[in-house]
């Protein structure tokens, strides 16, 4: 059954105290000051300027604008204003009924925008804890297995941080990961291989990916220092490369959510949040081939690209 919207209820995410009227796919939780609230409403789009952002030609699948001390973000089944000014998201998702793929892009998308709207660096990644202690944050193109590779990692003794996005705030000392909240989202493969016990839900109606939620018994649940940016690269022989500090930042850059108060401030910022942690975190491209006994020889050639 799905749930029903209601009151707001509160919830655990990105290290943030939630209030939303929308149900989350996430532990809910009482008593505790609110950092964000998601109301359900109508958004007007007058006078909002919409630049593409995100992808070209006909394949458009989110769209940014500005106006007045907000910023619009138009999906196809949904919109969103994020107030420049008080910390509340308006959704109208009047045009679907489909909440479970209504809760996917409010905390998969609208939330993280919004972190980047107030200035963290968010990435599009994954992010496990070794059993040393240190972390390690996976970006890659879609498809590449970022969840795959940190449900695989977690289920052989690493610690779970972050499924597909991962807020960074900068530190005296370097750059710290904020666990998202517990769960991924994996194809029926992915399922069957890793987790084939575990029980999981659509992210949205007819959607290949389930959300589930993975050992966690080692999962972060607070912000940790991040030590190394790895691009999952292609399905070749296990290798590592080490970027450059411009080829860091370029990768960074590509792999985040980029939004800001103003338009014309957007590029400034995702160059200077992508760089300071290029200087800060050491980047790799590792390819290694996609098969499901590699995780392991992966795990150990990781821990010694930490040391």
């Amino acid at each position: 059954m799905r749930p029903r919207v209601g009151a707001p209820s509160t919830y655990d995410a990105y290290g943030l105290c939630i209030a939303s009227a929308i149900p989350l796919p996430l532990p809910s939780r009482r008593g505790t000051q609110v950092d964000l609230e998601i109301r359900r409403g109508s958004v007007d789009c007058d006078g909002v300027r919409f630049a593409d952002l995100d992808a070209g030609g006909d394949d458009i699948w989110l769209e940014k604008g500005w106006g007045d001390a907000r910023v619009v973000l138009r999906f196809a089944e949904l919109t969103a204003q994020l107030s420049t000014e008080t910390s509340v998201i308006v959704v109208d998702a009047s045009g679907t009924d489909d909440l479970d793929h209504v809760a996917h892009l409010v905390i998969d998308h609208v939330v993280p925008q919004w972190l980047a709207m107030r200035g963290d660096l968010v990435l599009h990644a994954g992010a496990v804890q070794a059993p040393s202690g240190r972390v390690v944050a996976f970006v890659g193109e879609s498809g590449r297995g970022k969840s795959t590779t940190t449900t695989a990692l977690s289920q052989i003794g690493w610690g779970f941080v972050a499924d597909d996005a991962c807020r960074l705030v900068r530190t005296a000392a370097g750059h710290d990961v904020v666990p998202s909240y517990p769960g991924v989202r994996l194809l029926a493969e992915s399922r069957a291989a890793l987790v084939p016990d575990l029980p999981s839900r659509p992210m949205a109606d007819g959607a290949a990916k389930h959300r589930v939620t993975p050992n966690l018994q080692a999962a972060a649940d607070r912000p940790v220092p991040l030590s190394l940016v790895v691009e999952l690269g292609a399905d070749s022989a296990l290798q590592t490369h080490r970027m450059s500090l411009s080829d860091a930042t370029a990768c960074l850059a590509r792999h985040s959510f980029y939004l800001a108060a103003a338009e014309e401030s957007l590029a400034a910022q995702t160059f200077l949040l992508a760089s300071a942690l290029a200087l800060d975190v050491p980047c790799l491209r590792v390819d290694f081939p996609r098969r499901w006994d590699v995780f392991p020889d992966l795990a150990a050639h990781l821990e010694a690209a930490l040391t």
